[in-house]
C-alpha cells in the first residue's frame, strides 16, 4: 500500500548536519524512533515522508531529498510564527501530498502521522478529508509527561487524535489515554536495529549512559552514587537536556566521568556494544511506567553487554534474567547498594546477570517484525467501516 507519512524526522545525514551546526539541538529521540519506523515501513509498503525540520535556523532548507533506497523525503521549513505554524502550515504541507498525490493509489492510500506533533495531527486531518483516505496515530508519548509543555498543547493533541481511524503505540497506557473505545490498534514496545561490531571508540573499560539529560531520567542519581562508591571505570554521558551543565561540572571535578555531548546513533551504538556495564536510572514512576519503556533499554538489550536498570514492569516481565533490575525506591540508594554488592576490592564488577537477550530482542523489535505489525495494522484499517 502506499503510505503518507507526516512527521518531523529526517534523514540520517541531514539530521546530523542540524544537530552539529544548530544553536538549539533538536531532540533525537523522536527522530530516532520515526527514522526507524519509516524505514521499517518501507520493507513492506511504498513509503513517502513529509517533514517539518525541527528547527528554525534555516540550515535544512524546503524541498524534495531522494533518501536511500526507496524512501523519498520532502521538507518543510516551520514559520518563526506560531500562529503561521498552527494555520498556515497545515495547509501548505496538505496541498503539497495533494499536488504529488496519484490518484490510482487512492484505494490502497493510508496517512500516518506523529501525534504528539500537533501541525501534522492537524495536516492529518485536513488531507483525510480532502482524500478521502483514513488516518493512524503513532503514540509515542502522553503528552501530559512532557516536560515544559502547557494545558493547551496536551488538550489539543489528544483532541486531534481522538477520531483516527487507527493507532500504532509504545504501551497500553497510550491506547487507553488516545484510543478509550479500544479501536484498530496495535502496540510494540519500541524498535531497535542491530548495533553493528565496529572498533571501539573509547578503548578503557567504563560504564555509559546515553539519554536526556533530566533529573527525572536519573542522571544526578547515577552521578552521585558513581561518585560514592568508586567502581574502577570511567563513566561516560551522552546526551544533552537541563541538566548538561550539572554534568559538564561533575567531569571537571572527577577525571573519570567523561562528558560526550550529544553523539550520533551509530557511536551511540558502539558506546552500548563496547561498555562494561549500560545504565538506565531513570527514577520509577507510576505514570511513566505506564505510558513508555525507555528507548535506550531496548538499545541496551539488544547491544549485549550487562544492563543496570531501575524498574521498568513490561520489561521486567518480558526480560527478567537480561538485566540487573534494581528496586523502585530512591534510585541513588538503590544504585548505590547495587554497586556496594557487585564491586569487589579492587572496585571492578563482579556478580553481574549478563545480558543474553539480543537475538530475542532483534527478532520482536526488529525492522522486519515492525513493519509487519504496522502493514497488518493498516491493512485492518483500510478494511474497517470507521474512516
Amino acid at each position: 500500500m502506499n503510505v503518507i507519512y507526516l512527521t518531523t524526522a529526517m534523514r540520517d545525514d541531514d539530521f546530523r548536519l542540524l544537530n552539529h551546526l544548530a544553536q538549539k539541538k533538536p531532540n533525537p529521540a523522536g527522530q530516532n524512533f520515526h527514522n526507524k519506523l519509516i524505514r521499517a515501513t518501507s520493507l513492506v509498503d511504498n513509503i513517502n515522508v513529509y517533514s517539518v525540520v525541527p528547527s528554525n535556523e534555516h540550515i535544512i532548507y524546503e524541498g524534495h531529498f531522494e533518501g536511500k533506497g526507496l524512501i523519498d523525503f520532502y521538507y518543510f521549513e516551520a514559520p518563526v510564527s506560531r500562529f503561521r505554524r498552527f494555520f498556515d502550515l497545515p495547509k501548505t504541507i496538505a496541498k503539497k501530498v495533494v499536488d504529488n498525490y496519484d490518484e490510482k493509489l487512492t484505494p490502497k492510500s493510508i496517512i500516518v502521522y506523529d501525534s504528539l506533533n500537533v501541525t501534522m495531527a492537524k495536516t492529518s486531518i485536513i488531507l483525510s478529508k480532502m482524500l478521502g483516505i483514513k488516518r493512524v496515530a503513532i503514540l509515542t508519548d502522553n503528552p501530559n509527561n512532557i516536560t515544559g509543555v502547557r494545558r493547551p498543547y496536551v488538550r489539543e493533541v489528544l483532541r486531534l487524535s481522538k477520531n483516527a481511524s487507527g493507532y500504532f503505540a509504545l504501551s497500553n497506557g497510550l491506547i487507553d489515554l488516545f484510543n478509550p473505545n479500544q479501536k484498530n490498534f496495535a502496540i510494540t514496545e519500541g524498535i531497535v536495529e542491530p548495533a553493528p561490531r565496529t572498533l571501539p571508540l573509547y578503548t578503557k573499560p567504563y560504564i555509559y549512559f546515553g539519554g536526556a539529560l533530566y533529573i527525572k531520567y536519573g542522571i544526578a542519581a547515577l552521578i552521585a552514587a558513581y561518585t560514592l562508591e568508586k567502581p574502577d571505570y570511567d563513566l561516560l554521558i551522552a546526551g544533552h537536556g537541563p541538566y548538561e551543565a550539572q554534568v559538564r561540572a561533575s567531569s571537571f571535578l572527577n577525571p573519570r566521568i567523561v562528558y560526550l555531548g550529544q553523539v550520533s546513533r551509530s557511536d551511540n551504538y558502539n558506546y552500548e556494544r563496547h561498555s562494561s556495564l549500560n545504565v538506565n536510572p531513570r527514577r520509577y514512576s507510576e505514570e511513566l511506567d505506564k505510558n513508555s519503556v525507555p528507548s535506550k533499554m531496548l538499545e541496551y538489550l539488544a547491544a549485549g553487554q550487562p544492563i543496570l536498570s531501575t524498574k521498568q514492569t513490561r520489561l521486567q516481565t518480558l526480560f527478567p534474567n537480561d538485566v540487573n533490575w534494581i528496586g523502585q525506591g530512591d534510585n541513588i540508594i538503590e544504585m548505590k547498594k547495587w554497586f556496594h554488592e557487585h564491586l569487589n576490592e579492587r572496585k571492578k564488577l563482579i556478580d553481574v546477570k549478563p545480558n543474553n537477550a539480543e537475538s530475542a530482542v532483534l527478532d520482536a523489535y526488529g525492522f522486519k517484525a515492525t513493519g509487519a505489525i504496522l502493514h497488518n495494522l493498516l491493512t485492518r484499517v483500510l478494511h474497517s467501516e470507521l474512516l
